[in-house]
């Protein structure tokens, strides 16, 4: 949902992903992108928002899930440890 929202809305998208900062760099590239495809007629610009978005997006997804992943150790469950040798 998050990824369709950020195709029609690409700063509200940021935003509520909890990117305020890259929300408003957001704005800016998109009023940029704006001012450049309606002065040079080339309307590929315009996807230089959502496009911008999208990567921010699934870049942070990444890092929690990364995260969440280094977290737990991947062989053992949570509770059970093995025994030190006891060598010495």
């Amino acid at each position: 949902m998050i990824y369709a929202l950020a195709i029609m809305l690409p700063s509200v998208a940021l935003w509520i992903d909890g990117q305020r900062i890259s929300a408003f760099l957001n704005l800016v590239v998109c009023g940029v992108s704006a001012y450049y495809a309606f002065t040079l007629t080339m309307f590929a610009p315009l996807l230089a928002g959502p496009i911008h978005a999208l990567i921010l997006i699934y870049l942070t997804s990444a890092t929690r899930v990364g995260r969440r992943r280094a977290s737990t150790p991947a062989g053992m469950p949570r509770g059970h440890r093995r025994p030190r040798d006891s060598a010495g």
